[in-house]
C-alpha cells in the first residue's frame, strides 16, 4: 500500500511514520525548498503523550522536551499578580505531559521517517484524480504519482483541501484572532530561568517562556502574542 502526503509538518511526518509501522510506503510532498524549524512551545498529553509512546518517539521527545518551574503572570504595570509554582503546574498538566518547542517535535519525527521515505520538497500538487483502486495527483515540478490514498496534511491554507472541497473562504471560519510567536536572542532578565512569564490587558496576551540553553543562544525565550479577542 503506498499513501500521498501533502505537507511535512507534524501531522504528515506523524502519519508517515505510523504508515511506515504498519506496512505502508509513503511520499510526503511540502511546499517549502527545505525542512521548517522554529514554532512555539507545545504542550500535550493524554491521548497525544500515549500516541508517542505508542509510536516510539516518546524516549526521543523527553530528552528535548523542558520544564517550566514557575509560571508568573503579571499586572499591566508589570507587578506580580501570581504565580504557580512546578508543583501546581505538574498536578494540573499530570505526570504524563511534555512540553517542547514545535521545531524539536518535528525534528524527532523527521528523524524517523527520513530513512524510509520519500520526501520532496519545493512541490505540492495541482490536480487530483481517482478511480476505484487508485488516486492520481499531478505535482507542480511536473510529475504524477500514483497511490491508494492521499492525506492532506498541508495546515491551514490548504491545497488538498482546496482542490477537492472549493475555496478556502467557504470553510474558514475567523475568529479574529492574531497569534505572533518569535525566538528572542536574550532573555529578558525579569524572567527567571525555567520561568514563564504573562500578561494579559484589554483582549491581549503576551508571554515570555524561557527555553532550554542552547535553544537558541545560551539564554534564550519564546515570545508569544495574542494581540486581539474572538469576536463572540
Amino acid at each position: 500500500m503506498r499513501a500521498i502526503i501533502i505537507g511535512a509538518g507534524i501531522a504528515g511526518l506523524a502519519t508517515a511514520l505510523r504508515l511506515h509501522q504498519i506496512g505502508w510506503e509513503t511520499l510526503i510532498v511540502e511546499r517549502a525548498p527545505e525542512r521548517r524549524g522554529g514554532g512555539y512551545a507545545v504542550a500535550f498529553g493524554g491521548i497525544g503523550y500515549d500516541a508517542a509512546e505508542r509510536m516510539g518517539i516518546l524516549p526521543d521527545l523527553l530528552k528535548k522536551g523542558f520544564i517550566t518551574d514557575e509560571l508568573v503572570y503579571h499586572k499591566p504595570n508589570g507587578e506580580r499578580r501570581f504565580s504557580l509554582d512546578r508543583a501546581t503546574i505538574t498536578a494540573t498538566t499530570g505526570p504524563r505531559s511534555i512540553t517542547i518547542l514545535r521545531g524539536d517535535l518535528e525534528a524527532v519525527l523527521y528523524e524517523k521517517v527520513r530513512d524510509h521515505t520519500e520526501i520532496r520538497f519545493g512541490a505540492t500538487l495541482t490536480t487530483v484524480d481517482q478511480d476505484e483502486h487508485t488516486v492520481r495527483v499531478t505535482l507542480t515540478d511536473g510529475t504524477t504519482q500514483e497511490g491508494d490514498l492521499l492525506i492532506g496534511a498541508d495546515g491551514l491554507h490548504s491545497a488538498t483541501r482546496a482542490l477537492l472541497f472549493g475555496p478556502e473562504e467557504d470553510f474558514l471560519l475567523d475568529l479574529e484572532h492574531k497569534v505572533a510567536v518569535y525566538m528572542l536572542d536574550k532573555r529578558p532578565a525579569t524572567i527567571a530561568t525555567g520561568a514563564t512569564g504573562t500578561l494579559s490587558s484589554r483582549g491581549r496576551t503576551v508571554a515570555v517562556i524561557s527555553t532550554p540553553t542552547g535553544a537558541t543562544s545560551p539564554s534564550s525565550a519564546t515570545a508569544q502574542a495574542t494581540p486581539t479577542r474572538a469576536r463572540t
